[in-house]
């Protein structure tokens, strides 16, 4: 395929864009192979870029994202689809960080506070 370079460095820049970048960089890189190959290769480049990138979104996002976040990958694959949802395109790729935010405050809400001795022992070390 002409080009591969530059497409594989366009799809890698465009894949740090978080949820949407694949499928732009996908985009490009299935219309050079139609255009410069013919329909073959770019039913085999989208064959492709379509399992790639449900293997990234499905596997490797929400592992990543709970590790860097600490969420679990469930509330992940939750979040992102309800943002979406809620907020088209800009929704889903800040979703991830309002369910951690409302996950820190439901943990401050339910945490037991008081001025018992164990308490101010632990605030001080």
């Amino acid at each position: 395929m002409p080009y591969a370079l530059a497409l594989a460095l366009l799809m890698g820049l465009a894949d740090l864009v978080p949820l949407v970048g694949a499928t732009v960089g996908a985009l490009a890189a299935i219309g050079v192979a139609l255009a410069t190959q013919g329909v073959g290769a770019g039913i085999v480049m989208l064959v492709v870029n379509v399992v790639y990138q449900q293997i990234e979104n499905h596997a490797l996002q929400p592992i990543v994202y709970g590790r860097t976040v600490h969420l679990s990958p469930f509330l992940i694959l939750v979040a992102v689809p309800i943002g979406g949802e809620l907020l088209g395109v800009l929704g889903a790729p800040i979703a991830i960080p309002i369910a951690g935010s409302l996950q820190l405050l439901v943990r401050e809400l339910t945490t037991p506070t008081g001025d018992s001795p164990a308490n101010a022992a632990e605030a001080v070390s």
